[in-house]
């Protein structure tokens, strides 16, 4: 999984139909088309120190350019803002994320 760039890959529509995003979902002529395998998503979150920030980011490979975090001044907390697929988030629970 490449977690280094974000980027367009493919054109999906064709002249003349009707494209739309709904909820992360992209419908074509008003029928939701189905999702890439490892299709990622960004992701806002909370956790409770660096360390597990830094965790986090090392187990799902996020590349160092993509690691984006600040720490909240009222509870101390680490935002952290990066993007994962469905399986990852999924994962990404079990180390008590809060997410937005």
């Amino acid at each position: 999984m490449d977690k280094k760039e974000n980027y367009v890959k493919r054109c999906i529509g064709l002249p003349g139909e009707n494209l739309k995003i709904v909820n992360r979902q992209v419908h074509i002529n008003d029928q939701p088309i189905d999702n890439p395998h490892g299709m990622m998503y960004s992701y806002l979150f909370r956790v409770k120190s660096l360390t597990v920030l830094d965790k986090i980011y090392k187990e799902f490979k996020v590349n160092r350019g993509d690691r984006n975090y600040s720490t909240d001044d009222i509870t101390q907390e680490v935002v952290g803002m990066s993007s994962f697929t469905q399986e990852d988030y999924e994962q990404l629970k079990l180390y008590r994320c809060y997410f937005h």
